[in-house]
């Protein structure tokens, strides 16, 4: 049988660094122009340049999405960890003890 151990404090950090990167670029993808100044060839920049950025907006919506269930998981996983060792630990115990 495998082990897997996991250390909540590193997990947590991870996350919260990744967090940070992904609301960084949507910051940086807020001010954003939305409109470029290319001659002829305006309406396409403005058409190929807003494709990117809200490609880059969904990127960085979706990193933040999964930091928040990856951060939910590491605090379940660790809830339900804490509530069998009370269960194994009461039953070792026997009633009563």
């Amino acid at each position: 049988m495998s082990f897997i151990e996991l250390d909540k404090d590193p997990v947590l950090s991870l996350i919260g660094q990744t967090e940070a990167s992904a609301e960084s670029a949507a910051a940086v993808l807020s001010g954003f122009p939305s409109s470029v100044d290319g001659g002829l060839a305006s309406s396409m920049l403005s058409f190929i340049t807003r494709i990117a950025v809200e490609g880059s907006q969904l990127a960085a919506d979706t990193t933040t999405g999964l930091c928040a269930v990856a951060r939910s998981a590491v605090d379940g996983l660790l809830e339900d960890e804490r509530e069998i060792y009370e269960a194994l630990n009461n039953f070792s115990e026997g009633p009563g003890e």
